[in-house]
């Protein structure tokens, strides 16, 4: 087999073993109720048929493996959409100096995320407080969004960086004004929606399709599962204990990583505590959507897929190196009350893993970089420097503090 898992059987299904009988106890109360979804069907009694298909059909592809993605259903996805909607995400005329776009803090060979510490947009006095996410494979995210949960719909965040003050500060009411003077884009919005109408609504059907069209799915690891790539005996080892649970009682020697980066995805897409020590900016994550203090410090976790090259990691850029957030999980967990159970579950600092586990752990991890996003083979980089070289100064020496 080009890969495989260690032969251990999971510490929660052992015969005999006690938590068994406590996770039996403790389900009544393990679960809540976010929603209640329904899908349409003939015999569903609805009588609503889209009306929006304009253009030509967009032709999603993705591997066998993968489920079906979360696509609109009330403007299925078009190649106008899409290519209106990467027009719109390079376009620099979306914020309110003209020289920030979208991908000025998603850079694509960043995997659409950004080698800041915090980005900075058109206010260069003051960063954003997080480091930009990764835009890959967001077809297969429900949402929440953002670090905290903040925002319900991809949509919805489509308009929220352009109107943020901090990031691009368009008026999202004068914008559509703004890209109809400018000769390319009546024509763009007609060919993507069947008239020339610019509206904001239209701007962020238009930038969600282009990030739906977003897929990463054939890295090493991805040709490894198909037979056509083998894994040398290091980035093995490291799969083995990306995969093997951590309990030493019962002789397991792993590292835990599959219970919050799991699946084809490598994220279950929830929310996390994972153990970082507060920053001088008091960031509360997810609490501060919710307003629960059991929500304390926890963060929207993100897949691993391209995380070779989307440093710095953390929701604030703390750790620049792979090596460095390895060792975070080894020996520099923070303890508090809403620290997720499978990492408070080890006593001590973390995992203490050996120098050769953690560096089996980086080398299995950057077997999961897709090569579109390699600067030999993706697209470029925007040459964008719209500040002076003091000011970067400034900049660089605010977010070097915590």
């Amino acid at each position: 087999a080009p890969f495989r898992v260690a032969e251990a059987t999971s510490t929660h299904s052992r015969p005999g073993d006690p938590l068994v009988q406590h996770f039996k106890e403790s389900l009544p109360t393990a679960f809540t109720l976010s929603r209640i979804e329904g899908a349409l069907s003939p015999s569903s009694g609805s009588s609503k048929v889209t009306t929006n298909t304009v253009g030509h059909p967009y032709p999603f592809s993705m591997p066998k493996n993968f489920p079906f993605p979360n696509l609109p259903t009330d403007y299925p996805m078009s190649e106008e959409r899409v290519e209106l909607g990467k027009k719109l995400f390079f376009d620099d005329t979306l914020s309110v100096t003209n020289n920030v776009s979208c991908s000025f803090c998603h850079l694509p060979n960043e995997a659409f995320s950004d080698p800041a510490l915090q980005p900075w947009g058109v206010r260069p006095e003051r960063t954003t407080r997080r480091h930009s996410m990764p835009l890959v494979n967001l077809a297969w995210k429900r949402g929440p969004f953002r670090w905290d949960g903040e925002e319900p719909t991809l949509r919805g965040q489509m308009l929220r960086p352009i109107h943020d003050p901090f990031e691009m500060g368009e008026d999202l009411d004068a914008l559509p004004d703004k890209l109809a003077n400018k000769e390319e884009y009546p024509n763009l919005f007609a060919a993507a929606f069947g008239d020339p109408a610019i509206t904001s609504e239209r701007l962020a059907i238009a930038l969600e399709q282009y990030i739906l069209s977003l897929t990463s799915f054939d890295s090493k690891f991805d040709r490894a599962a198909k037979g056509e790539a083998t894994l040398t005996e290091q980035e093995q080892r490291g799969f083995e204990l990306f995969m093997t649970e951590n309990d030493p009682r019962l002789g397991l020697t792993g590292a835990d990583c599959f219970h919050c980066h799991a699946g084809v995805f490598f994220t279950n897409h929830r929310f996390h505590n994972n153990g970082l020590k507060p920053n001088r900016r008091k960031d509360l994550g997810l609490e501060e959507t919710t307003g629960r203090e059991t929500d304390r410090y926890k963060f929207s976790t993100p897949s691993l897929r391209n995380v070779e090259i989307t440093a710095p990691y953390m929701h604030d850029g703390r750790f620049s190196t792979l090596e460095e957030v390895v060792e975070h999980y080894s020996t520099g967990i923070h303890r508090s009350p809403t620290l997720d159970p499978n990492i408070s579950k080890h006593p001590g600092p973390g995992l203490e893993l050996s120098t050769e586990d953690k560096a089996a752990l980086v080398a299995f991890m950057k077997t999961l970089t897709d090569p579109q996003f390699l600067p030999e083979d993706g697209l470029p980089k925007e040459d964008v420097d719209p500040f002076s070289e003091e000011t970067l100064r400034k900049i660089r020496a605010y977010t070097e503090d915590y």
